[in-house]
């Protein structure tokens, strides 16, 4: 840096004080460097990394909510087969079941039907599946057996013994048929058939049936 003397010339004094002031913008973007444009690239830099973070999770929401629409789909689905084989099974199957006690019975020695049941045929229906289960009970004063058995729609099953005990006796019987060709409003019966080898039994008979109608589709 050269000397220059001093002097009383306006022009060559404005002339320095111009040089001096850009000496010293020199001197200071010298001696802070490159912090400005350091600056500016470290946001631009933030500014992508934010907008990467931005795009990966736009990505992440449209999986979930494909992820979402495949459920719902199958959820749907589910729901319309679920509606079908609801709709079936009111076509096909229908069931009834019923219980029915009798006391004060006296046993006599030609069977007789005890504590029946029946049940009305559904319109539309031609078969069914029928269970019944019997059961007795006789007095502590028998002194022979008795026998029982269950009778669907007409048809006995096998009759069962019942034997005297010094104080009561009791057994059970089941029975089960497939019946076909039903028409709507017919009856379907269920009843417990019982007699004692000598008479005089005296007895409590309860009947219980389980009745499955079916049709064709």
């Amino acid at each position: 840096m050269g000397y220059n003397p001093p002097t009383n010339d306006p022009l060559e004094v404005l002339r320095r004080q111009q040089e001096a002031a850009a000496r010293r913008s020199r001197e200071a973007l010298v001696a802070g460097g490159t912090q400005p444009f350091q600056s500016v690239r470290k946001l631009q830099a933030q500014i992508a990394e934010l907008q990467a973070q931005a795009q990966e999770l736009a990505e992440q929401a449209a999986a979930i909510e494909a992820v979402n629409d495949q459920q719902s789909a199958i959820i749907t689905d589910l729901s319309a087969k679920q509606a079908r084989i609801d709709a079936l099974d009111l076509q096909v199957l229908r069931m009834a079941a019923n219980h029915a006690a009798q006391s004060g019975i006296t046993l006599g020695t030609s069977a007789a039907s005890y504590a029946p049941l029946s049940f009305t045929v559904p319109a539309g229906f031609t078969s069914a599946i029928v269970t019944g289960h019997s059961a007795m009970a006789v007095g502590a004063s028998t002194v022979n057996a008795a026998q029982m058995t269950t009778r669907i729609q007409g048809a006995d099953g096998q009759f069962m013994n019942v034997y005297p005990d010094p104080n009561f006796a009791n057994g059970a019987t089941d029975f089960a048929r497939t019946l076909t060709g039903l028409t709507g409003g017919g009856v379907v019966t269920v009843e417990t058939r019982a007699y004692s080898q000598a008479g005089g039994v005296s007895a409590f008979i309860t009947t219980t049936a389980t009745v499955i109608f079916a049709k064709s589709v």
